[in-house]
């Protein structure tokens, strides 16, 4: 609930609009938050460079997207992959978790991205390259072939082909592997 009644909820915004008048941008973030005016005290922590307490006013204004990046920005990476996966973009929330080095959770969010999506192939050569480092060489070939199939050799399927047949050859399939090279 309101503090106050709408009278200070009026006068905190005005002060609010003062502060950010003259300046403060932290002051004018503190007196929307009471006027529970989530947006712009979320401006105005972000203009003062306050990016943690910008990224919780853009939670409060249910402003996910931007609360994420906020996150990325102050270093809250954990938090911001959670926003990005509950946004939909598994892509993007496996690219932040490939970052942390965190390969079991990057591999839930990339194999969530469907094959309609731009970047579900290199989603898929993520994946296979997770299960390379993992020495899981079945699934790598298997997720490789998969995002293959049907797809001749392009600039953009090259390096799935190189992983494919390196996969291949660690698993001791050599000819395989070198008609593929090939």
């Amino acid at each position: 609930g309101r503090r106050g009644g709408p009278q200070s909820v009026r006068s905190w915004s005005l002060a609010a609009d003062e502060a950010l008048h003259s300046g403060q941008n932290r002051r004018g973030g503190d007196l929307y938050t009471k006027a529970e005016d989530h947006q712009n005290a979320a401006h105005a922590y972000s203009e003062a460079g306050l990016d943690e307490e910008a990224a919780e006013a853009y939670l409060r204004a249910k402003m996910n997207r931007e609360a994420a990046e906020a996150f990325l920005r102050c270093g809250k990476i954990e938090r911001a992959a959670e926003l990005i996966s509950a946004l939909g973009d598994h892509y993007q929330a496996g690219q932040v978790l490939l970052g942390l080095g965190r390969d079991e959770e990057a591999l839930a969010e990339l194999q969530k991205v469907s094959y309609e999506q731009e970047n579900y192939l290199d989603a898929c050569d993520q994946v296979g390259l997770i299960f390379l480092r993992k020495g899981l060489l079945a699934m790598a070939v298997e997720r490789y072939r998969m995002a293959l199939a049907g797809r001749g050799l392009t600039d953009i399927t090259r390096p799935l082909y190189f992983n494919l047949a390196t996969a291949l050859e660690r698993a001791g399939k050599h000819a395989s592997a070198l008609h593929i090279y090939q």
